[in-house]
């Protein structure tokens, strides 16, 4: 082999060697906080890893093989056969738990009847494929087999732009403004990513030298996001419920040193929220000057006059 196509090779084994650390390290978050987007990530990158194990044997055959007509169609066939057996359905539970992924960062719910729907659509390509590798194996011919790798290729994108905005609309609630930022990185650097993709498929798949060279660059990307990002997007994501652990903290020194009792502690954190006693109220379902009452006995435990005081002895404490 030639130096340019070594240098591929070790392309495609850097890229998964990162991608093996990457998956070892989302799952050392997993399991140290449970979320459930954490683990279907971690599936993704999986599975998405070992269709770049499978493509690396596919570019060693095509750089070694290829000698031959008799080579050139024992190649067909065993590529044929990977993208068949193997291609296929590891790229469907790719996009599977990357759509799972998704919806668990936007906190919505896919429903069934699109699960079922996902899959039959794909259980019905993998049968055209699979029907397309027979003809190619028993007649020679590889039209019906070209023909359903794009259909299966345009399933994946529009897929993928599908439940980007079916997702989006079935959002339960309002994300918060660490969300919103966490959540437009994510999604602007995939997006970068799988427009890069369709252009290398699509625009220069013509210099095949070119192709293979871009596919594990952008396998290497994707691996090298969570471990330069996941930290940053946790910090993004989570930021109010680490602000709130926070205010937990905090509160538990504050109740205890002062005495107060489980409503008064409740109203103290709100305080620290910066609510107003008209909010405190609703959200307590009380009226205001229920909300006064406790705040006059709170006022009197801690030796404070007014919201600053206590908000001032609050911050004190985290520190």
């Amino acid at each position: 082999m030639s130096y340019t196509n070594h240098l591929l090779l070790m392309l495609f084994l850097v890229a998964i060697t990162i991608g093996t650390v990457a998956i070892i390290f989302v799952h050392k978050y997993h399991q140290m906080y449970k979320f459930e987007y954490l683990g279907r990530y971690k599936r993704y990158l999986l599975f998405y890893n070992l269709l770049a194990a499978i493509l690396l044997i596919q570019v060693y055959m095509d750089l070694n093989l290829y000698n031959d007509l008799d080579s050139v169609y024992l190649l067909q066939n065993i590529n044929a056969g990977l993208r068949i057996l193997l291609y296929f359905p590891l790229t469907l539970l790719a996009v599977y738990f990357f759509i799972l992924t998704i919806f668990s960062l936007l906190k919505a719910n896919l429903s069934t009847k699109i699960k079922r729907g996902f899959l039959a659509i794909a259980v019905l390509l993998l049968v055209l494929g699979f029907a397309g590798y027979l003809i190619l194996l028993f007649m020679k011919n590889q039209q019906l087999l070209k023909i359903s790798t794009n259909i299966w290729r345009l399933f994946i994108l529009l897929s993928s732009l599908f439940v980007l905005f079916y997702g989006i609309s079935r959002v339960k609630s309002r994300p918060t403004r660490g969300e919103k930022q966490a959540l437009f990185v994510f999604f602007i650097i995939y997006i970068a990513i799988y427009t890069f993709h369709g252009i290398d498929t699509y625009i220069i798949r013509n210099n095949e030298l070119t192709v293979y060279y871009c596919t594990p660059i952008r396998w290497l990307i994707i691996n090298l996001i969570p471990l330069c990002g996941l930290r940053c997007f946790m910090k993004f994501y989570h930021c109010k419920d680490l602000e709130l652990l926070k205010i937990s903290e905090t509160l538990d020194s504050f109740s205890n040193k002062y005495n107060l009792s489980e409503r008064e502690t409740e109203i103290v954190s709100m305080i620290i929220l910066g609510k107003s006693n008209k909010e405190i109220a609703d959200d307590l379902f009380i009226s205001i000057q229920t909300v006064k009452n406790h705040l006059h006995n709170i006022y009197k435990k801690s030796g404070t006059g007014n919201r600053l005081a206590i908000m001032k002895i609050a911050l004190d404490m985290k520190k």
